[in-house]
């Protein structure tokens, strides 16, 4: 297997170590940026990092994009050796929300405080927003470890759009509490494919 892993993901169990225990290779992209660290709301930056790992891999790429994941596969998706996209519950830009279109949850938008170090959640309303089946000891695991949001880079965006010519699949998580599935099902009518999970 293949990773770009600057961020010490060791303790955590994530999917990676479902993939690796299948022996399909992976890369994960790591969404950080700045000191103190953030997640990145730069469509640039996020570009560059998933088409530099993509351009690590020979031999076919499946792209998976979670939530605000979903702006680097579209944006950074467009290779010969991309075979597919996946919109996990995931923005996927250059689809226009027609008006009145619920997408993100109001408690997420609530609960979100503009600081210097970016955009920081209310731990009291993300865990059920985030992780609202989880047990209280996971949702406290999960929630030690989130960092802040960039708050949003202006500026032009890339003009290119992989959805648009690669092979998609969108996967709408009906009781996903921070994407709403209204908004998720305009993303997915866009795409090849459409799967539906609770």
């Amino acid at each position: 297997a293949y990773e770009i892993r600057p961020r010490d993901w060791s303790s955590d169990v994530c999917s990676s170590d479902l993939l690796q225990a299948r022996g399909i290779p992976f890369a994960l992209v790591d969404r950080g940026v700045g000191t103190p660290r953030q997640v990145s709301s730069d469509p640039w930056i996020d570009r560059e990092r998933v088409q530099a790992a993509v351009r690590a891999v020979d031999g076919p790429v499946v792209l998976v994009g979670h939530s605000q994941g979903g702006i680097g596969i579209t944006y950074g998706g467009i290779a010969p050796n991309v075979k597919r996209l996946v919109y996990l519950t995931a923005h996927a830009p250059g689809i226009d929300m027609p008006e009145g279109v619920v997408l993100r949850s109001p408690a997420l938008v609530a609960g979100g405080i503009d600081t210097p170090e970016g955009r920081l959640f209310d731990p009291a309303t993300v865990g059920a927003v985030f992780y609202g089946d989880c047990t209280p000891e996971d949702v406290a695991w999960a929630v030690a470890r989130l960092d802040p949001q960039q708050l949003p880079v202006q500026g032009p965006l890339p003009e290119e759009r992989a959805w648009q010519v690669v092979p998609s699949t969108y996967v709408v998580c009906t009781e996903d509490g921070a994407l709403l599935a209204a908004g998720q099902r305009v993303y997915a009518s866009h795409m090849s494919e459409v799967v539906e999970w609770p």
